[in-house]
Parts: C-alpha cells; sequence; structure tokens
C-alpha cells in the first residue's frame, strides 16, 4: 500500500468519525439546553417573531429577511427549534465538505485535507451556532461556498465558476449585508488575475458585479413595493449610530471633547429619527476631528472579532444570564483580566476549561493560518495570498462599529483553510528534515 493510499484512508476515517463527534455532541448540546429559550440570543426572538409573521410585516425590517424566510420555510414543515438545529448542523457538515473541496483544490498534499477535518471538528463555533436562531451557520456556508467557487474560477479560468461566486455572495447579502462593499474590491482584484487579456479581465469583472447585484436589486425592489423604501435595510444606520456613534460619544465626553456643533447635530437627528446622508457626513467629520480616538475604538472592535471567544456563548446558552463582558473592560495585568474574560458569567468549571481550551486553539490557527499565508508566497500564488488575506481583514474591518466574537464565523472560511494549509505544510516539511538527517 503506497503512502499517499494510506493517507487517504486515514482521511476518510478521521472525516467519518469528526462528523460522528459533531452530529453526537450536537445532540447532546441540544438535549441538555437548559430551557428553549437558550437557542435565542440576541437578534433571535426578533428572526423568530419575524418567521411567524413573515407576511404580515408593515414596517421595513431592521435586517434583510433572508433568514427569517429561512426560518419560515422550516416552521412550516415542522414548527420547532429541533428542524432548524437539524438543518444548520447540515450546512455546518457542508461547510465542512466545501473546505475540503477547497483545499483539494490549493494543495496536493493529503495531510491538508485531514487537518482541515480536525479544525473544524475542534472549533466551538460550528457547534454552539448549530444550537442557536442567528444567522452564523448560513452565511458561514455562503462565504465558504463563494472562497470555493472563487478557487474553481482561479484554477479552470472560467466564467461559469464566477458567475455562481457572484450569485452565492450576492445571495449572501440578504442574510447580512456584510459582503456589500467587498464585492466592489473584489472586481477590482479581478482587474489582476494574470491569465486573461485587460478586455477579458475588465468583461469577468463587469461580469461579477450584474450578477452579484441581481438578487440586491429584486430584493430592493420587493422593499419598495411593500413599504415604500428603495434599499436593503437599516441596520448599517443602526450599527454606525446606535453602537458606534454611543462610543465615540462616550470617548469624547471622557475627554471633555464635547458637546460640539457636530454631536448636537447628529444627537438631533437620531432624537428625531430621522438620520440621512447629511447626519452620516457629519459622523464622518466628527471622527476626523479626533482619528485617533474615533480610529483606536473601530480598531478595538476588530481585536474583539478576531479575539473574542465563542465559549461566550457556549457561557449564555448554559448559563442562561445574559451576563457577558468585554476583555477591555476588566481592570488589572492582561493574563489577570483574560482569567476574569472567562469565568465571567459562569461558575461551572468545565466551561471555564472550554475558553482555556479556545484561547490555546485561536493560537494554533492564527499561527498555522499566517503558515498558510506564507505557503501561498512561497508557491507564488499572490493573487489567491491577497484575495485569501482582503477577504479576513474585510470582514474584520465591517465589525469596527461593534466587535464580537461571533463575528469571526465570517472569517472562518479561509481561516480554516490556510490553517489546514499552514499545518499540513509544516508537518511534512518537519518529515522531509527528519529524513534528510
Amino acid at each position: 500500500m503506497s503512502q499517499k493510499t494510506r493517507v487517504e484512508r486515514i482521511d476518510n476515517v478521521i472525516l467519518l468519525l469528526s462528523i460522528t463527534f459533531f452530529c453526537t455532541l450536537s445532540a447532546i448540546i441540544y438535549y441538555y439546553a437548559p430551557a428553549l429559550k437558550a437557542h435565542f440570543e440576541g437578534d433571535s426572538l426578533r428572526y423568530h417573531e419575524i418567521a411567524h409573521h413573515i407576511m404580515g410585516l408593515k414596517n421595513i425590517p431592521l435586517e434583510v429577511l433572508g433568514y427569517p424566510l429561512m426560518l419560515n420555510l422550516l416552521y412550516h414543515l415542522h414548527n420547532s427549534i429541533a428542524l432548524v438545529v437539524i438543518a444548520q448542523a447540515l450546512l455546518s457538515i457542508l461547510s465542512l465538505l466545501v473546505v475540503r473541496h477547497c483545499i483539494k483544490q490549493l494543495s496536493d498534499n493529503p495531510w491538508a485535507q485531514i487537518w482541515a477535518t480536525l479544525f473544524w471538528a475542534t472549533n466551538l463555533g460550528f457547534f454552539i451556532y448549530t444550537q442557536l436562531l442567528l444567522i452564523e451557520i448560513i452565511l458561514t456556508f455562503l462565504l465558504v461556498l463563494f472562497v470555493d467557487r472563487i478557487i474553481m474560477y482561479y484554477k479552470k479560468e472560467s466564467s461559469w465558476y464566477l458567475a455562481q461566486a457572484a450569485a452565492v455572495l450576492g445571495i449572501s447579502v440578504l442574510f447580512r449585508p456584510a459582503a456589500l462593499f467587498y464585492a466592489l474590491f473584489f472586481a477590482l482584484l479581478l482587474l489582476f488575475t494574470s491569465f486573461s487579456s485587460f478586455t477579458k479581465k475588465l468583461t469577468h469583472a463587469a461580469l461579477f458585479l450584474f450578477i452579484f447585484y441581481l438578487p440586491i436589486i429584486a430584493y430592493m425592489f420587493l422593499n419598495l413595493c411593500y413599504f415604500g423604501y428603495f434599499g436593503l435595510c437599516p441596520v448599517i444606520n443602526v450599527n454606525l449610530f446606535k453602537f458606534f456613534y454611543s462610543k465615540l460619544h462616550t470617548a469624547y465626553a471622557a475627554h471633555a471633547l464635547c458637546p460640539n456643533e457636530l454631536i448636537n447635530a447628529i444627537d438631533n437627528d437620531i432624537a428625531h429619527d430621522h438620520i440621512t446622508s447629511t447626519t452620516q457626513a457629519n459622523l464622518g467629520k466628527l471622527c476626523l476631528q479626533h482619528p485617533g480616538i474615533a480610529c483606536g475604538i473601530w480598531l478595538q472592535n476588530m481585536i474583539k472579532s478576531f479575539l473574542g471567544l465563542y465559549q461566550t456563548q457556549w457561557k449564555l446558552y448554559f448559563e442562561l444570564s445574559g451576563t457577558a463582558t468585554s476583555y477591555f473592560c476588566i481592570p488589572g495585568s492582561w493574563f489577570s483580566c483574560l482569567a476574569t474574560y472567562i469565568k465571567t458569567g459562569t461558575t461551572r468549571g468545565w466551561l471555564c476549561l472550554l475558553g482555556w481550551y479556545e484561547l490555546l486553539y485561536l493560537l494554533a490557527e492564527y499561527l498555522m493560518m499566517a503558515v498558510g499565508l506564507l505557503v501561498l508566497a512561497i508557491k507564488r500564488q499572490y493573487w489567491l495570498f491577497i484575495f485569501a488575506l482582503s477577504f479576513i481583514v474585510y470582514f474584520a474591518f465591517v465589525t469596527g462599529p461593534d466587535g464580537s466574537g461571533r463575528f469571526r464565523m465570517m472569517m472562518e472560511p479561509w481561516l480554516l483553510v490556510l490553517a489546514a494549509l499552514g499545518t499540513a505544510w509544516t508537518m511534512t516539511r518537519e518529515k522531509k528534515q527528519v529524513a534528510h538527517e
């Protein structure tokens, strides 16, 4: 039996065991939920209520209706949380299979798919967000499918794969409009592919944007017909003014920098629920008055998204306490802050251990992700290198108004792929070095 065949058999066994482990543990987590409300967190209740009254909405909803519509369809099949959890478990498994397909296109190292499976099977996010009525699992699946289709486009030089990728990314916006501006950057990135003429590159960029905006424009027309509002949803303004502006206002007050004319104008617009492009421009001007403070707040929230623990969601699920905290709000040394952050909101020792475990997982994932990026550079796949890095940075950047570990699920598609590539490359390199010695 050849070495490659042996590794492939190991891969098949690990894949089967990992999926079995995921399904078993997901069933246990569901069974031991302390109450039905454990499946509802943050935005969950709003999605649940809209799903039950989706045809009777009178006002433009806060967010796009992709997820409530998905819930509505599932509730029509069987009105239970269990069916939602099963559907999201299947989407989590499909996400793994798509990640493995990405790996297969990028590396001929059979260990890479094994490591992708192991990183997925030990990622706390897929377990907990499978249980919750939140967008994270379906959005992660759509984003990893987008990454996969783009890799196929890069490998096969086919506009058909590009069209699929554009459609998937456009549909993802109907669940959360996070990718709305990334499409513009990505269209520019298409102009720098190396395998076609500039005319073809320009055609591909135009094709990508056209197909990306098709579902979005269609949704905006539906909003116009039903609500008289030609737009996606007001969530962008909510993020900017309910979350980011309130933090900016607090920081300015702490530095005795307010009130001023811009703050008074913004406060007046918020009080009268009349946020316009002028209000947004005033917020931009306010940030430019003291860019260090504004950038510091934005960067801090991005760090929360990179380093915030999914363990927080596990604590809310099992404790039902609604108690969460930010590392940056805890006084003391960095280690004591970290210990307090992990312990806050739970009295259960196993949940605290879960936090320390996840911290080690994050260190390994980010370290191997960096190696994975290095592998792409070594192979001179610079376009994929820029694509991967821009994807991760962009989806971290859009969490600047209010960061959370929950939003890291949007970055997991490339994090898992790169971490698997990096680990497999490191392991193979060490084996070669030992053999050489």
